[in-house]
């Protein structure tokens, strides 16, 4: 299968089975806001068509279905709509399965905020912190700034920096961002 980065591959029936062989199973092929949400539900359905507990339709249903579902990934108009695309894929793969019920909604509202936070400072969105969907704690600012932070040791990330300064006897040097070394901040899509 050849296909560009898309959030939907138009090959895949609900992005997982390839529709001209349906026992090729592809999972975490597409591009991604979910990952491991979306690799874990992907994966229930597959279980469920191996097992039989579900049953794949005929080609042309199947090939319909994936053609809807490019269709509306073409008329994501940008990063929101992306997302918004992505969390009801996820929901069309949870509710197909016995997969346990997650916020996907609530997901993809601190996805936006997170591309809202890329979009202010592509240099310093890392340092921001979220609130869990699950516990509804926010996690903690890690101790230094990410574009400082060149010590990627499980060490270096729970201890504040003075503590591994004075054991290492190292001062770490500040990296300068350098002008003009910007990431994007929404994915680059082929339109195919």
């Amino acid at each position: 299968m050849r296909t560009a980065n898309r959030l939907y591959p138009r090959e895949l029936y609900q992005g997982v089975f390839w529709i001209d062989n349906p026992k090729l199973v592809y999972l975490g092929m597409q591009d991604q806001y979910y990952t491991f949400n979306m690799f874990d539900a992907q994966a229930w359905v597959a279980r469920d068509v191996i097992l039989g507990r579900t049953a794949l339709p005929g080609t042309d249903a199947m090939r319909a279905d994936s053609e809807a579902w490019f269709a509306r990934e073409n008329a994501c108009a940008g990063a929101n709509d992306d997302i918004d695309f992505r969390a009801a894929y996820v929901r069309d793969l949870v509710d197909r399965t016995d997969y346990p019920e997650f916020a996907i909604e609530k997901v993809a509202e601190m996805l936006k905020e997170w591309q809202r936070d890329k979009q202010a400072g592509i240099l310093d969105y890392r340092d921001k912190s979220y609130r869990s969907t699950i516990t509804g704690t926010l996690a903690p600012r890690h101790h230094t700034r990410w574009m400082e932070a060149m010590d990627d040791s499980l060490q270096a990330f729970l201890e504040a920096p003075s503590e591994l300064e004075d054991r290492l006897e190292v001062k770490q040097t500040p990296v300068a961002a350098v002008a003009g070394a910007v990431g994007f901040a929404e994915p680059i899509r082929r339109r195919a």
